[in-house]
C-alpha cells in the first residue's frame, strides 16, 4: 500500500514544461506587431519587460539563428563570428514562422528593433563586444532617423545597451557628445523615458572619470521627468547622493539614497542594492551615526558587506590604530567600490567616538594621554582636536591650556535639548515625502471614462476572448508552420 501512495505521489507531481524559446519570440513578436498597428504605447511598452525572459532563454547562436530568418540580408551582411543553432528540419518548422510572415512581420520598426536589443544582449553576454560595438552603432544610426511613440521604451532599452558596450570597453566618455544629441532629441519629442535613460547613462560617465562638478552642473541645467520608471528614478536618486556625498552634503545624500533603496528592486538587483548600502554606510557614519547592524546580517549583503562591517566597529570602538589597518588591509576594495576617498574622511569620526568614550569614562585626563588612546602623532594636534570638539558640541568639556588637561563636564539630560525635537522632525518629514510620492504615483482615469458605459462590460469580454482567439491561431495554429 506504501508503495502505491508513493507512485501516486509521483504521479501527481507535474512535470513543469520547457518553454519552447522560438515559440516565445514568436509569441512576443505577434503581439508587438499588433502593437504597431494598433499604435498601442502601453503595450508596447511593456512587452519591454520579455527581454528578462528570452534572455535567459536563448543564447547568441539561437538568436543568430533568429535573426537569418526573420532578417537575411542584415545576417549576411553582418558576418557574425558565431554561427547559427544547428537544426536537423527546415528553419520555419523551428520557428514556427513562414517566411513570409516572418518579413510581414519585420515591416515594423518595433519589432525590427526588438531583435537588435536581443542581439545587442546576447552579445554582451557571450563577450563579443567589438561585434557588439560595431552593431551598437548600426542600431544607433538607424533610431536616429525614426521617430514613433511606441519606440519609446524600445529605443530607451537601446541606449542603455549601447551604453554598456563602451562602457565594458572603458570608453563610456567616448559617447558623451552622442548622448547629449540623444537628450535633445529625446526633450524635443517629450520622450520621458528616453530623458531618464540618457540622464542616468550621462551621469554615470561623469562619475566614472570621477567628474562631480560636471555631473553637478548637468543636474542643475536639467530636471528629471517624475513620470520616469522606478528603476530609472533609483539609478539617479543613487547618483545624485554618491554626488552630494562627495560634495559634503551628508544629510542631502542620506535622504537620497534612502529614497533609492525604496523606490529600487525589493527582490532582485542585488548588485545595485549593494552599492547603495554601501554608500549609506558611509555616509551615515561621515554623519556621526551608526548603521543599523541587521543590514550586514541580510543573508543578501553578508559577505560583500564584511570590510564595511569592520570599518563601522573601528569607528565606533574609536580606535584610530585598528581602522588605519581596516584601510590598508581593503584598499583595493574600496577603491573598486570607488568608496576609498569617503573612507579616508572617517577618520575624524574615528576621533569624536573616541573622545566621546573617553569623555564618558574619564572626569578628568591630560591631553598626553588622549593623545595616545587615539593614537595621534603630538599633544599639540591632540589640543587643538579636543577645542574644536568641544566646540562644535561633540564632547561637554573644558581644555585647561596651561597645565594640558581636560575636565568633562556633568551629563545634562538630554529631553532638556533640542535633540528629541530634531529626530522627531526628521521622521515627520520622511512620513510627508513619502505621502506625497505615494500621491504622485496615483493613476486616475480620464474625464471621458467616468460616464455610464451600462453593460459594455460583456461586450468587452467577449472582445478580448475574440482577439485571444485570433492571437493564439496566429502564434502557430493557423497552418503557417
Amino acid at each position: 500500500m506504501k508503495d502505491d501512495d508513493a507512485s501516486k505521489k509521483v504521479e501527481d507531481k507535474k512535470v513543469p514544461e520547457v518553454a519552447d524559446p522560438f515559440f516565445e519570440f514568436k509569441k512576443v513578436m505577434v503581439l508587438l506587431e499588433k502593437a504597431a498597428k494598433d499604435k498601442d504605447y502601453k503595450l508596447a511598452a511593456s512587452l519591454t519587460k520579455q527581454f528578462k525572459k528570452l534572455r535567459k532563454l536563448l543564447n547568441l547562436s539561437d538568436t543568430v539563428l533568429i535573426l537569418k530568418h526573420y532578417i537575411p540580408d542584415l545576417f549576411q551582411r553582418l558576418q557574425l563570428p558565431c554561427q547559427p543553432t544547428p537544426i536537423t528540419e527546415s528553419a520555419e518548422t523551428k520557428l514556427q514562422c513562414t517566411n513570409q510572415r516572418a518579413l510581414e512581420i519585420m515591416q515594423h520598426a518595433e519589432t525590427q528593433l526588438f531583435l537588435y536589443n536581443l542581439l545587442l544582449m546576447k552579445l554582451i553576454d557571450d563577450g563579443d563586444l567589438n561585434n557588439a560595438k560595431q552593431f551598437g552603432d548600426f542600431v544607433y544610426l538607424r533610431l536616429k532617423n525614426v521617430s514613433l511613440r511606441t519606440l519609446d521604451h524600445l529605443a530607451a532599452k537601446s541606449l542603455y545597451l549601447y551604453s554598456v558596450i563602451y562602457e565594458k570597453l572603458k570608453s563610456l566618455h567616448q559617447i558623451r557628445p552622442v548622448m547629449f544629441e540623444a537628450y535633445k532629441t529625446a526633450c524635443l519629442r517629450s520622450d520621458q523615458i528616453g530623458q531618464a535613460t540618457i540622464t542616468n547613462i550621462i551621469l554615470r560617465s561623469y562619475l566614472s572619470q570621477n567628474l562631480y562638478e560636471q555631473a553637478r552642473n548637468f543636474i542643475v541645467k536639467t530636471s528629471f521627468p517624475e513620470s520616469a520608471s522606478n528603476n530609472q528614478n533609483a539609478r539617479y536618486l543613487y547618483y545624485l547622493g554618491r554626488i552630494k556625498a562627495v560634495q559634503l552634503e551628508y544629510s542631502e545624500a542620506q535622504a537620497r539614497l534612502i529614497q533609492a533603496l525604496r523606490k529600487g528592486p525589493e527582490v532582485g538587483a542585488i548588485g545595485f542594492r549593494t552599492q547603495v548600502q554601501k554608500l549609506q554606510i558611509i555616509t551615515e557614519l561621515l554623519m556621526g551615526e551608526i548603521p543599523n547592524r541587521q543590514i550586514f546580517s541580510h543573508p543578501d549583503f553578508k559577505k560583500s558587506l564584511a570590510p564595511y562591517y569592520q570599518v563601522v566597529t573601528s569607528v565606533k570602538s574609536g580606535d584610530m590604530e585598528t581602522f588605519k589597518k581596516i584601510l590598508q588591509s581593503h584598499q583595493g576594495l574600496f577603491e573598486k567600490d570607488k568608496n576609498f576617498t569617503l573612507i579616508q574622511r572617517l577618520r575624524h569620526t574615528v576621533i569624536k567616538f573616541g573622545l566621546k568614550k573617553i569623555n564618558i569614562s574619564y572626569s578628568k585626563i591630560s591631553i598626553k594621554d588622549i593623545a595616545q588612546k587615539l593614537g595621534l602623532d603630538s599633544v599639540d594636534e591632540t589640543e587643538q582636536v579636543v577645542a574644536k570638539a568641544i566646540r562644535d558640541g561633540v564632547i561637554d568639556a573644558i581644555v585647561d591650556h596651561d597645565n594640558m588637561w581636560m575636565r568633562s563636564q556633568d551629563i545634562n539630560d538630554v529631553y532638556t535639548s533640542n535633540d528629541p525635537q530634531n529626530i522627531l522632525n526628521k521622521r515627520i518629514k520622511f512620513c510627508m515625502d513619502l505621502h506625497n510620492d505615494a500621491v504622485k504615483a496615483l493613476e486616475f482615469p480620464p474625464k471621458e471614462d467616468k460616464r455610464d458605459f451600462g453593460d459594455l462590460d460583456e461586450e468587452r469580454s467577449t472582445k478580448e476572448e475574440d482577439i485571444l482567439a485570433s492571437l493564439l491561431e496566429e502564434m502557430g495554429m493557423d497552418g503557417d508552420m
